[in-house]
């Protein structure tokens, strides 16, 4: 399932893939998406902050009808953390809140 926040933040409940895939259908490029900032030496996350789990960023309103047209699920910020698929990922992982 995608999930998109009042502020524009996309993401999925099941994978990247998933995510990915869904971005595409909407037009938008794969640049565009945003991760956590990732230390080439450790390959550990080397930033943390409150907008650093991976996501799109829909930032138009025309976007974001589009999205919801073609299935994106409205919530809130808060639910959308806590649906993310990255948010159900053990601690320690690549992506975690």
């Amino acid at each position: 399932m995608i999930l998109l926040d009042s502020i524009g933040h996309m993401v999925s409940t099941e994978s990247a893939d998933e995510l990915h895939a869904f971005a595409k259908e909407l037009g938008l490029k794969r640049a565009w998406y945003q991760t956590p900032a990732i230390s080439k030496k450790t390959g550990k996350i080397a930033q943390l902050g409150p907008d650093c789990n991976a996501h799109y960023d829909l930032t138009t309103s025309r976007i974001r009808d589009k999205a919801k047209t073609l299935g994106a699920v409205a919530v809130n910020p808060f639910e959308l953390v806590r649906q993310a698929w990255w948010a159900k990922q053990p601690k320690g992982g690549i992506f975690f809140v």
